[in-house]
């Protein structure tokens, strides 16, 4: 049953080479799917590590708690580890929706601007504590993509954490979107490494 090489055609009569070319084509694809689902798993157990050990240690310091302004952070820091463990979880499943194969939505019109905006409204608390300038520096209305609205929400979510968690204090994130001849775009810029 593990065994997914291709079969020979050699010494198969002629006739038969385009099934056994059908089969061989199912089989590769099959290794593909198997080997995607293999390193999908391995991916989300590489995710989940860092958060849940996290919650384990704030969980700790939770238990250790001396006084009331002590426990009442220790209890800050365990419903922020557990909201970042809940958006791991959440991209996870998004990532496993989008897999090759998976049931896809049929693509719809996706207003860029409203979802540059909305992504900048998202990371404003972030960008705050870290003392960065996020800002919408150009999206100008009636952009759109044909697409999956929760797969580039995913997408741009990312883009804009990342850039806001990796520029030092100080610095400055920029969301736009626009169009030109060739399509619609999404473009995040930072001063950062």
């Amino acid at each position: 049953p593990d065994a997914l090489d291709p079969i020979s055609e050699h010494g198969v009569p002629a006739e038969t080479w385009p099934l056994v070319r059908s089969l061989n084509d199912l089989l590769a694809r099959l290794q593909t799917a198997l080997q995607t689902q293999r390193d999908f798993i391995a991916d989300a157990a590489h995710e989940l590590r860092t958060p849940l050990t996290a919650l384990q240690l704030q969980t700790q310091l939770l238990e250790r708690a001396s006084d009331d302004r002590d426990r009442q952070a220790a209890i800050g820091d365990l419903r922020a580890g557990l909201e970042r463990a809940t958006h791991v979880v959440q991209q996870l499943l998004t990532l496993a929706r989008a897999e090759p194969g998976a049931n896809q939505p049929a693509p719809v019109a996706v207003d860029l601007a409203d979802l540059c905006r909305q992504s900048v409204i998202d990371h404003t608390a972030l960008a705050a504590t870290r003392d960065i300038d996020l800002g919408l520096a150009e999206c100008p209305p009636a952009v759109s993509a044909a697409g999956q609205a929760e797969a580039l929400r995913t997408l741009l979510d990312n883009l804009v954490a990342n850039a806001v968690r990796y520029t030092p204090a100080g610095g400055r994130v920029d969301v736009r979107c626009g169009s030109d001849g060739t399509g619609a775009w999404l473009e995040v810029t930072d001063n950062g490494p």
